[in-house]
């Protein structure tokens, strides 16, 4: 195999995984030996490509824009269910918590005890209230892209919330960057939300990895965050936590 098909099978398998291990690219490229395989991957580091780190590769940060909710609905949809019902089986009773306008956030109101309480920006969680929780839907202006409402006048109204725990979405995190989402009024929402709450979790598929958008929200060890299923980042930030941990595991941040 030539070095040119190495590199567009090691390419095209990350397009689709996002990340990957090196054993696993060996599997991919028959009869190609390890240390080959190392070579290749240096390269395509070189090239800002990937990342390579504790034997992990990741894509390398690339830009990311707001995209339309009905689009992200339909990505990665096993794994946003996985997150959701394990960041629901986080609340309790009777918590008054906040819910983001993410799609992955969104299915999490499928799952919640019918004494919880919610706050939140999202016309779909309003919609697909099926266990007619008490949510009260702050005002704004509504985005037809996030199905969610947004603005300075949001903000001032989530000041006189506090919450036990908030559950928020983003589109990018990256070890450079951090937690990022391309609109400045989400980014100043969100850190606000983080002021009044006594715990949050950013819920995300692995697919967010290695993406950066314009505005920061947070640094990545500041909060927890729900991934999928075990990663590379998962070897540096003790804070990101899976469906595969117990729900009474408690870290501190």
């Amino acid at each position: 195999m030539l070095p040119y098909e190495r590199k567009k099978i090691i390419e095209d398998f990350l397009e689709k995984t996002n990340e990957t291990t090196i054993d696993e690219i060996c599997s991919i490229t028959k009869e190609v030996s390890k240390s080959t395989i190392r070579r290749d991957l240096k390269l395509l580091e070189n090239e800002g490509i990937i990342s390579v780190y504790y034997g992990g590769i990741i894509k390398k940060n690339k830009y990311s824009i707001e995209q339309k909710i009905e689009s992200k609905r339909m990505t990665n949809m096993d794994s946003k269910q996985a997150i959701a019902r394990y960041a629901a089986s986080l609340v309790n009773p009777d918590e008054t918590i906040f819910l983001d306008s993410g799609s992955t956030v969104a299915e999490m109101i499928k799952h919640l005890d019918p004494s919880v309480k919610v706050v939140t920006t999202s016309l779909d969680i309003v919609m697909n209230n099926v266990n007619n929780l008490e949510i009260h839907l702050l005002g704004g202006k509504v985005s037809d892209v996030r199905n969610s409402v947004y603005g300075i006048s949001t903000i001032e109204q989530v000041v006189d919330f506090i919450f036990e725990k908030a559950f928020l979405g983003a589109n990018g995190i990256s070890e450079k960057h951090g937690i990022t989402t391309p609109s400045i009024e989400e980014s100043m929402l969100k850190k606000k939300i983080i002021q009044n709450s006594s715990k949050v979790y950013f819920l995300m598929d692995t697919s967010k990895i290695g993406n950066f958008s314009n505005c920061k929200i947070a640094k990545i060890d500041e909060n927890y965050i729900i991934m999928e299923k075990k990663n590379q980042l998962t070897e540096i930030y003790k804070n990101i936590i899976s469906p595969e941990d117990s729900k009474d595991k408690d870290l501190e941040l």
